[in-house]
């Protein structure tokens, strides 16, 4: 695996962390957290098999709609979702402008974890 590849997924994972302190300090709904923890878990699982082949002998089907929930809430949540409505705590004084610009920041960043992980799924598909 390449170093970028090992710092990029060592920082995603840090952001997961310093995320989930968050929402736990503002007293959010545990199930967001837990959606948070297996999203990351998940991705990073699917990223690491596409650089390391011996974590392919664990594929299944069952990572096919796992990732497909994963993309449908995410989308779901960056487009439509209101994440007061969520029970997610956001400070008062953020404004929508700020809010918008943290959720396209957010999938920029995740980008590459998402289309590694579609990658792992297609060549899984192809066999």
């Amino acid at each position: 695996m390449p170093v970028w590849v090992i710092i990029y997924i060592s920082f995603f994972t840090l952001m997961l962390l310093v995320n989930c302190i968050y929402l736990l300090s503002s007293g959010s709904k545990t199930l967001i957290i837990l959606y948070e923890i297996t999203e990351t878990i998940l991705l990073v699982y699917l990223t690491a098999s596409y650089w390391l082949p011996f974590l392919q002998k664990f594929h299944g089907y069952w990572m096919l709609p796992a990732y497909a929930a994963v993309i449908g809430i995410d989308v779901y949540l960056s487009v439509w979702g209101d994440l007061r409505e969520l029970g997610i705590k956001l400070p008062e004084e953020a404004d929508e402008t700020d809010w918008s610009a943290a959720t396209a920041f957010s999938l920029l960043f995740s980008a590459p974890l998402y289309i590694t992980s579609g990658l792992v799924c297609l060549n899984y598909i192809a066999g």
